[in-house]
């Protein structure tokens, strides 16, 4: 952005990271260049990450390569499909009338185990008006260094979600009941083994949404490290 080129083409596949979690944007294929600072031309688009000014008028800017980033952070947060499965839903033109619009991505999106100060960075980012997102980089890159969290997930080989903070392993099983379901969440001392269940987010006869629900609840708290 200092030298006035856009990258235009952030999305979760340009992301390399590397062995000790390094990461490196990739593919300037479609990247526009401006000869003063000012919005150019796009070149070409990749449709799913879309910013309002580039279906409204085909330019692109910093912010552009802002609300992209947005997006991109939503998808690592909630799920690399999540912008597929509304697309597939609604179709290309609805799509692009709720991005320019602003209704692409609203609270209602979040689901409740992403962090509300996560939701209030991805929302500013994806603001229809460029003025109201992130006005350059560095100053969305500053609202994350200030984000905190005690706490991460991760996938094991089996596809099991793991969550840790500090020497605390957790994890959860959601088993079918008859036409219930039971939620069992557990805490593991990583130094001594000891497994334990977690009361507090475990129930049983749960409808789908009251088990779902609980297991959010549970993924946020490990995040949050409360």
């Amino acid at each position: 952005h200092t030298n006035s080129f856009y990258h235009n083409d952030i999305k979760p596949e340009n992301i390399l990271v590397g062995g000790v979690g390094q990461s490196l944007l990739s593919d300037y294929g479609i990247v526009g260049v401006s000869s003063n600072g000012q919005p150019t031309a796009a070149p070409n688009a990749y449709s799913l990450h879309k910013a309002p000014e580039v279906i409204t008028s085909g330019q692109i800017g910093i912010q552009t390569d802002v609300f992209q980033t947005g997006l991109t952070l939503y998808r690592l947060a909630v799920g690399l499909s999540a912008l597929h499965a509304k697309q597939s839903q609604l179709g290309w033109a609805a799509y692009f009338a709720a991005v320019t619009a602003g209704k692409l991505l609203t609270k209602a999106d979040m689901p409740s185990f992403v962090p509300h100060a996560l939701q209030r960075v991805i929302l500013r980012a994806v603001a229809a008006d460029p003025m109201r997102r992130f006005q350059s980089a560095l100053e969305m890159r500053r609202a994350i260094e200030r984000m905190n969290f005690a706490g991460q997930w991760t996938i094991d080989g089996t596809g099991r979600l793991i969550g840790r903070v500090t020497h605390n392993e957790f994890r959860f099983e959601k088993v079918p009941a008859a036409a219930k379901f039971s939620v069992t969440s557990y805490r593991r001392n990583l130094k001594t083994g000891h497994e334990v269940r977690i009361s507090d987010f475990s129930g049983r006869n749960l409808t789908d949404k009251q088990a779902n629900t609980l297991i959010e609840k549970f993924v946020r708290n490990v995040v949050t490290g409360q």
